[in-house]
């Protein structure tokens, strides 16, 4: 009961609580008091009920910033379209607007033109009717109709009416116009030079390069303008004047006072051209004036309208069409000197082209400059030329080649066959320790202990001529259409050629040289297919003029040496000079400046033809009555073990042939001494000197005998100076009766780095395998070599890794990594 109780008493409360109010009596005037409230109070919300406002709330909030998202995004489809629509509206504009315009501009233009037309048939009307009312003693006597015309030009009326021209034009004195393009004839040069194109573009530097090799033959400096190559003077320089035979000292003394001369000599011509340049605008002023007279002279004397008409066009001023003697006259009062660079200048090829009335003006704006002549140079090329020529044409022959290409050793070293270049370049052909080794040439090493280290292939004009062939069949495969290019890639590479050929989209040279802009082309590159030619013309000259090759060509055979030769040894045998040897033999000239050590065994020696037999009789008698020696002065604080690693021989092999021997002089200082002390014995002195350590021999006779005995050499204590030592050839290629054995080529290894490895010299390979591949060995190739015995393979230990081969590179270590 008490459990319903309670619920009941809240309830009644609850409802108690929620009942309103009894109202109270409202007053008559029916006017509410001030202290009553009549608002409606809220009635208390439930949980759910507020949970579904909450939840609309939600909704409505979430709907107005969706439809406020849509509105934004309508507006701004809206303002997009509207901006589209707006650009494509100014883009229709522009275009109409630039259509109008062409419509306006071809129309203008087909106005201009029906104009003209119509002024011309105009003209063809009045002419027509002028020729038909011209008096008989002019023109035939019929006035006959003339057909119409409707492609007639002015100048074939003008050649119609000449016959009437003819007088009026030599009354008033009026020279023709002639003008025409230059040709390579202008230059005296061909245009082609056996397979050799002479481009018309590069004419003017092939004639300045002829100029400059052989055709100044009293000047030393050549004065010239470098854009167009026009000589303005040629320079004598007393007391600077290039020879061959100087040393590099005296030759950069000379060039500095060539430079000192040539640049006052520039300032003079620079004044001179500036005269010339007055001159000129003056004389064309005057042209011009005089063009005007001879119009209205022209004018006054003709009273036809047609030939009044043909003649203004004949008078008027033209470049060409100036008097050329009225130069003459103008230049009267200029200095000798001035009025003989004008017969020069005007002289030249491109003085007759259109633009000769302002050659002197263009000349004294531009940077003038000056070149050195070669002739004398060039004159001890030629020389040296005539005696390899028959040689070095006959190998261009059998490889394919045109006999021209002898003239390029006169680009690269002057055919001289000892120059080296600053960037390592040696010999006749200028070939570089790498493109030689590619093709075939010994290069040796530059390491003071390989023997045979002087001994470089490239100074033999023959050897590197074979080289050299071998490399401009590879130039030509790169470009088999363009001798140009193919000889201009010998100097600058393939590569580079190809590069520019390809970016400037061109196969001509003369393009190329305008419009290339590469550092590395520069002025050898750009000049030396010309200087080719004006090479190869000189010497296509010299050949005709075979009365003057006052040198005769070398005539000489190869002998391979079985057994090395010092040099000096070779000089007594064959009563050579040094300069006869060395013309025969441009390979051994750095040996015979410096003999330190013997020409190697199997080395090509040449000799002369009359005498191969008789020297060739006297290098195998001697070789085979023992090795070829030297003797050596020495001289202080010189070790026995110097002088071998200097020889590069054997420290056993110099005291063997070093070891002194009793003579009569030994045993009778030994007798006497024996004598004084009055002791006697009866062994000789030789088994004394053998025997010093026995002990069954006195100890007074032996102290005796060691006084007299030949001291042997101490490979490490001092000899006195002036002690003659001989010094044995060292074999550095195994003997012709050695045993053989098969080396198979890995591929890639040159001719050198394996005769270093089998212990021989290139030489003795080739002599060996004779069908010896070019350039580097391929793989898989057998080839007969020497067997190299221990012995031998110390002296060419340092060499092997000196010379380049392609091998594969050396891993590198791991470094560690720092903490």
């Amino acid at each position: 009961m008490q459990k319903l109780i309670f619920p009941l008493f809240f309830l009644f409360l609850g409802l108690g609580l929620a009942l309103p109010l009894p109202l109270e009596a409202k007053p008559d005037n029916n006017t509410p008091s001030p202290q009553e409230d009549h608002t409606p109070k809220p009635r208390p919300r439930s949980t759910k009920r507020i949970a579904r406002e909450q939840t609309t709330r939600k909704r409505t909030k979430k709907l107005r910033t969706s439809t406020q998202k849509r509105t934004k995004k309508a507006a701004r489809k809206r303002t997009q379209k509207t901006a589209r629509k707006r650009t494509k509206k100014a883009a229709r504009k522009r275009t109409q607007k630039t259509a109008r315009k062409r419509t306006k501009k071809a129309a203008r233009k087909r106005t201009q033109k029906t104009a003209r037309k119509r002024t011309k048939k105009a003209a063809r009307k009045r002419t027509q009717k002028t020729a038909r009312s011209v008096s008989s003693d002019s023109f035939d006597s019929e006035e006959t109709p003339t057909p119409r015309r409707s492609s007639r030009s002015k100048h074939a009326l003008a050649i119609e009416d000449q016959h009437a021209l003819d007088a009026a034009l030599k009354k008033i004195g009026v020279p023709t116009p002639s003008t025409r393009a230059l040709r390579n004839a202008d230059f005296q040069l061909p245009k082609q030079l056996g397979v050799f194109p002479v481009p018309l573009p590069i004419a003017a530097r092939v004639r300045f390069w002829h100029q400059v090799f052989g055709g100044a033959q009293k000047a030393d400096a050549i004065l010239f303008d470098p854009p167009t190559r026009i000589i303005l003077k040629e320079l004598p320089t007393p007391g600077a004047e290039l020879s061959p035979t100087e040393t590099p000292a005296q030759r950069r003394i000379k060039t500095n006072k060539r430079r000192e001369i040539s640049a006052a000599a520039l300032q003079n011509i620079r004044t001179q051209l500036k005269e010339l340049a007055a001159q000129e605008a003056r004389a064309e002023a005057d042209a011009i004036a005089q063009s005007r007279n001879r119009q209205r002279a022209c004018l006054q004397e003709l009273d036809k309208k047609r030939l009044r008409a043909i003649c203004w066009n004949l008078m008027r001023y033209q470049p060409e069409s100036i008097d050329r003697t009225r130069w003459h006259h103008a230049f009267k009062g200029l200095s000798a000197s001035t009025r003989q660079l004008y017969r020069k200048i005007r002289k030249e090829p491109r003085y007759q082209t259109s633009g000769w009335h302002k050659m002197f003006r263009y000349l004294a704006r531009t940077k003038l400059s000056w070149q050195s002549s070669y002739r004398h140079f060039f004159q001890h090329g030629l020389r040296i030329e005539r005696r390899y020529r028959p040689h070095i044409q006959a190998t261009l022959r059998k490889a394919g080649l045109p006999p021209q290409l002898s003239a390029l050793p006169f680009v690269e070293s002057m055919y001289n066959p000892w120059v080296r270049s600053f960037v390592g370049a040696l010999g006749l052909w200028q070939l570089m320790p790498d493109t030689a080794k590619e093709l075939g040439l010994f290069v040796p090493p530059q390491n003071k202990s390989i023997p045979h280290r002087k001994l470089d292939e490239r100074f033999d004009p023959i050897f590197a001529t074979h080289a050299a062939s071998r490399f401009i069949k590879l130039c030509r495969h790169f470009f088999p259409t363009s001798w140009p290019l193919a000889i201009t890639s010998y100097n600058q590479g393939p590569g580079r050629i190809l590069n520019e050929a390809r970016r400037l989209q061109t196969k001509k040279l003369d393009v190329i040289i305008q419009r290339s802009r590469n550092r590395g082309f520069g002025f050898d590159g750009r000049n030396f297919y010309a200087k080719f030619l004006a090479s190869a013309l000189l010497i296509h000259n010299d050949q005709r003029a075979s009365h003057r090759a006052a040198q005769k060509p070398i005539r000489f055979r190869e002998f391979l040496l079985p057994e090395p030769l010092w040099l000096e040894d070779l000089l007594k045998l064959t009563q050579l000079s040094k300069k006869t040897l060395d013309l025969y033999n441009p390979m051994l000239r750095k040996l015979l400046a410096d003999p330190d050590h013997p020409i190697p065994a199997y080395f090509p020696l040449r000799l002369p033809i009359q005498r191969f037999a008789s020297i060739k009789a006297a290098l195998k008698k001697h070789q085979r009555s023992g090795p070829s020696t030297k003797l050596h002065t020495t001289q202080k604080r010189e070790t026995p073990y110097r002088i071998a690693k200097r020889y590069n021989i054997p420290l056993s092999t110099l005291l063997k042939a070093n070891t002194p021997t009793l003579t009569k002089d030994h045993q009778s200082a030994f007798s006497k001494e024996l004598q004084q002390r009055k002791t006697s014995t009866a062994l000789p002195l030789a088994t004394l000197c053998i025997k010093q350590k026995d002990r069954k021999i006195s100890y007074k006779i032996r102290s005796i005998a060691r006084k007299h005995c030949p001291k042997p050499l101490s490979p490490s204590r001092n000899l006195p100076p002036r002690i003659t030592l001989r010094i044995p050839a060292q074999r550095l290629a195994a003997a012709a009766n050695a045993p053989l054995t098969t080396y198979r080529t890995k591929g890639g290894e040159p001719l050198g780095w394996l005769a270093c490895q089998v212990c021989t010299t290139p030489w003795q390979l080739r002599a060996l395998n004779p069908d010896i591949p070019i350039g580097r060995l391929p793989a898989g190739r057998s080839l007969r070599v020497p067997s190299c015995p221990r012995a031998r393979r110390a002296l060419f230990s340092s060499c092997r890794g000196l010379h380049y081969a392609r091998s594969a590179p050396k891993p590198r270590k791991k470094q560690r990594k720092r903490r």
